[in-house]
């Protein structure tokens, strides 16, 4: 699902040459796979690689990418590592001299890099600013009023499952009855 929204946008806007810089345990794998294979369909080719979840410094592997000199750098990373290596992107240059996009960019990702960061194609699971959708707007003053921040997907993942589990309990109980 990630790659299907992304993949063909990047393709046709940047070109078939892609690096990707993925986080070595099963989800990197797997996104990195489904790119690939919609890639190399498309008769793109790439190089890549692995970093262990917890990286600080992602130096080697931009280097490596500048050397390769994609016209997309993908970026599967995810949270902390996530906020790094795009900060380091940003500061080697990279973002200049190719394409930046990939999977999720959440909001708190984005919260927490600079202004200059705040760049590439992304795929976004919830957005809280949603026009005309006045359930939406309830749910963001809700949270904005309890938390002092905008609602996130973790806020709004939570609150349809506690929903969810809600009405199944009603349901089971009537049910019952």
């Amino acid at each position: 699902m990630d790659c299907n929204a992304i993949a063909e946008v990047l393709m046709s806007k940047f070109g078939k040459k892609w690096f990707f810089l993925t986080p070595d345990y099963a989800y990197g794998h797997s996104v990195q796979g489904q790119f690939v294979k919609r890639l190399e369909a498309a008769g793109g080719t790439w190089n890549g690689a692995l970093a262990p979840v917890g990286t600080t410094d992602f130096s080697a592997h931009l280097i490596k990418a500048k050397s390769y000199a994609p016209q997309v750098l993908i970026n599967v990373m995810g949270a902390g590592d996530q906020v790094n290596s795009v900060k380091q992107i940003v500061q080697f240059g990279l973002d200049k001299q190719m394409a930046m996009g990939g999977t999720l960019f959440e909001l708190e990702s984005v919260q927490a890099v600079q202004n200059e960061a705040r760049i590439g194609w992304w795929t976004y699971e919830w957005y809280w600013n949603q026009p005309k959708v006045p359930q939406v707007a309830k749910f963001v003053a809700d949270i904005r009023k309890q938390t002092n921040q905008i609602a996130t997907a973790r806020h709004w993942f939570g609150y349809v499952s506690l929903h969810s589990i809600g009405r199944s309990q009603t349901r089971r109980r009537a049910s019952m009855r």
